[in-house]
């Protein structure tokens, strides 16, 4: 049997420009998907990043074949 599941959400997307809360979050995905927790990142590059951030207001999921 085929398992699946299925979350949809609705949110707004919130551009992150402040320097600090920016490199809060690329500490959060370097040390999730890297395993790096002491990372530094060239102002340059920091300048050239763009950050998101999503604000759910509503989300509903689903799992069908458990």
């Amino acid at each position: 049997m085929k398992e699946e599941k299925i979350v949809i959400g609705l949110g707004k997307v919130v551009f992150i420009n402040e320097k600090q809360e920016k490199l809060a979050a690329l500490n959060i995905l370097t040390e999730k998907y890297a395993g790096a927790t002491a990372f530094e990142y060239r102002e340059e590059s920091l300048s050239k990043v763009q950050v998101l951030k999503i604000e759910i207001k509503e989300m509903t999921g689903k799992k069908a074949g458990y």
